[in-house]
């Protein structure tokens, strides 16, 4: 049995007529794994804890004449997604069946190993290869502050470099200490700067009115996940009581939960990681059935998820907000595998660094 639960299916030689990504036509696919570990400079304090490294898995799927495409799965247990162990033990599945069809291994992924799905998906479609398109429209990008003291500098040195939109975790100690170090940060923003504040669904309803209240008159952009995403009705609540001021994160991870909270009349922002919310055509879909505000944000994944994810949100019909891709700063000078360039204005920035091969042949099999 997996970790997960389920075990797998009798994995067919490949089904002709299925249609799931450029792969699928009828061919023998092979699957390979390889584990990556990301540690950061210094660890990311959130609502949470303290997150001192960032690992995950690379997928290689080979069609028979050896043509490959690459895919990552890099889950996060307590935003709803597979453990590592379990997308692990699929991918190992995978490698010990042989060969497979892409149509029936989504289908196994399911709902419950969505960065399963992800890296899959990615593959197949060759999401995770730049091509001539996908840099071709600009992205304006925000950038990822440190907690404490040190948000004050970080905040300087994004102004200098060209940033104008930073994010903030809050949630993390004394509300009054927390507001002063906003209104500090605000002060320091242009008139055209933006704030935004994730408080990793840390607060209670009656303190997350009071902050949004309080914040009415600052250049805060949205509080990201005020309350936990099982606080439905809650959240619900604070969307009609502030409307525009609050996004969603930890409650959209899939597809599924972005129309579950349309179908609920959800004002607000969107804040989508494709790295954690399975294929990304389903995702497209969902996203163009109607209009929305939507943030593409990092799963804090390597460049081969990056690239994919930037792939999804270059296709977004609808207008963006600046991506939520400035992290690199927290992991170490040299690691290996991310490698874009953290600038305001994205272009062919998160194209760049060591290609998906490089990167494989650099994770441990």
């Amino acid at each position: 049995m997996s970790p997960g639960g389920g075990a797998p299916p009798g994995l067919s030689l490949g089904k002709e007529g299925a249609e799931c990504g450029e792969m699928n036509r009828g061919q023998k696919l092979r699957a390979k794994v390889r584990a990556y570990r990301r540690p950061f400079r210094v660890p990311l304090r959130t609502a949470r804890g303290l997150i001192t490294e960032r690992r995950g898995w690379l997928v290689r799927i080979e069609e028979e004449d050896g043509t490959a495409g690459y895919g990552e799965a890099a889950p996060l247990e307590f935003f709803g997604t597979e453990t590592l162990a379990d997308a692990e033990w699929f991918f190992r599945s995978l490698e010990a069946a042989g060969t497979f069809d892409l149509h029936e291994a989504l289908d196994w992924a399911g709902t419950r190993r969505p960065c399963c799905r992800f890296a899959l998906a990615s593959a197949a479609e060759r999401r995770a290869v730049p091509d001539e398109a996908a840099g071709r429209q600009p992205f304006g990008c925000s950038r990822l502050l440190p907690a404490g003291e040190a948000s004050r500098p970080a905040v300087e040195e994004g102004l200098a470099a060209g940033f104008g939109v930073f994010k903030l975790k809050v949630g993390l100690g004394d509300p009054v200490q927390e507001q002063r170090q906003v209104e500090t940060l605000c002060g320091l923003l242009p008139e055209w700067g933006r704030l935004r504040l994730d408080a990793n669904g840390a607060w209670t309803p009656r303190l997350a009115a009071d902050w949004l209240a309080w914040a009415m008159e600052l250049p805060i952009a949205y509080v990201e996940q005020p309350l936990p995403r099982e606080a439905e009705a809650d959240l619900t609540q604070l969307d009609q009581d502030f409307p525009g001021q609050v996004a969603l994160d930890e409650s959209v991870v899939t597809s599924d939960d972005l129309k579950a909270w349309r179908d609920r009349g959800w004002r607000g922002t969107f804040v989508i990681k494709p790295a954690l919310a399975g294929d990304p055509s389903d995702l497209l879909e969902e996203i163009a059935g109607g209009p929305g505000d939507f943030v593409f944000s990092s799963a804090l994944e390597t460049a081969v998820g990056a690239r994919a994810s930037l792939a999804v949100a270059q296709a977004c019909p609808w207008p963006r907000h600046a991506l939520g891709f400035g992290v690199e700063g927290f992991f170490e000078e040299h690691d290996p595998f991310g490698g874009w360039t953290e600038v305001p204005v994205q272009r062919d920035g998160l194209l760049a660094g060591k290609s998906a091969e490089q990167l494989w042949e650099l994770a441990e099999s």
